[in-house]
């Protein structure tokens, strides 16, 4: 692409400014450029070096600019979608994470499982439908079934939920996350004794997950049974023994339990 002399002269300027280390006016410039040519490697440009400068406002109408001028862009959309979630833009992340995925890029679908707590009801709605029509293509994709059952727990829908929780498990058996939202979605569901048994087989097959021991004995002391969830903070205070946590739940527990001389310990 031939540029007008103004341009030339104006690149140049940007070019020198950031070799002196003057990297906001050489940002600024290129910014002006790119928006007035839409050339893609001026857009390539400044959009690696308001992310090198992590002017994120910068960043975003850079990003913006260079996936517009070069639709094939795997970095540009990238840097756009990072820009889209960071603003909660959810459905507009979505569209540029199917390009990503189209371009033959790691599209981070569980992006939103991970930031439905901050969505709209109407963001949740909008991306469930999304990912809805993502799964008529690839209906076996971990990281689209497992932001679509977190949106559909936080849009009320707990028994569609568990069985997209069940579809994953099916697909990923060990998968840690995936293990921890079916035992969430379990005790949500007021099945509380279901949640510590699903916990409880997954512990004997992997023992080694704090996490999951964590889940099970704060599920055994809203339970009230203190004496099992003593058993599972007892394991959990050998692997970490300065965890202050832990050790607050085993002090209430000897207090549950009338045990004060323990408590005080």
């Amino acid at each position: 692409m031939a540029f007008p002399e103004g341009t030339l002269l104006a690149l140049l300027t940007a070019e020198v400014a950031g070799y002196r280390g003057d990297y906001q006016y050489a940002l600024d410039q290129y910014l002006i450029e790119a928006e007035k040519t839409l050339d893609p490697g001026v857009a390539a440009r400044v959009t690696r070096l308001a992310a090198y400068m992590k002017a994120d406002d910068k960043l975003y109408q850079a990003a913006s600019l260079w996936a517009q001028a070069d639709p094939e862009s795997l970095e540009a959309h990238q840097f756009l979608a990072d820009q889209l979630v960071k603003r909660a833009l959810y459905v507009d992340a979505l569209e540029t994470m199917q390009t990503i995925d189209r371009l033959g890029g790691e599209a981070q679908f569980d992006y939103f499982a991970y930031r439905v707590g901050r969505m709209t009801q109407e963001d949740r709605q909008a991306l469930l439908l999304g990912l809805n029509d993502m799964l008529t293509v690839n209906p076996n994709e971990p990281q689209i079934l497992f932001s679509k059952a977190a949106l559909l727990e936080a849009l009320g829908d707990g028994p569609a939920a568990l069985e997209t929780a069940d579809t994953l498990l099916g697909l990923k058996p060990a998968e840690l996350n995936f293990i921890i939202l079916k035992a969430n979605l379990l005790s949500d569901l007021n099945q509380k004794q279901a949640a510590q048994a699903f916990l409880s087989e997954q512990l004997a097959i992997n023992p080694d997950q704090p996490r999951l021991r964590l889940l099970l004995a704060r599920l055994l002391f809203e339970a009230q049974a203190f004496s099992d969830a003593r058993v599972q903070y007892q394991i959990l205070h050998e692997i970490r023994p300065e965890d202050g946590e832990i050790l607050f739940a085993l002090a209430m527990l000897s207090i549950e339990q009338a045990d004060f001389a323990q408590a005080r310990l």
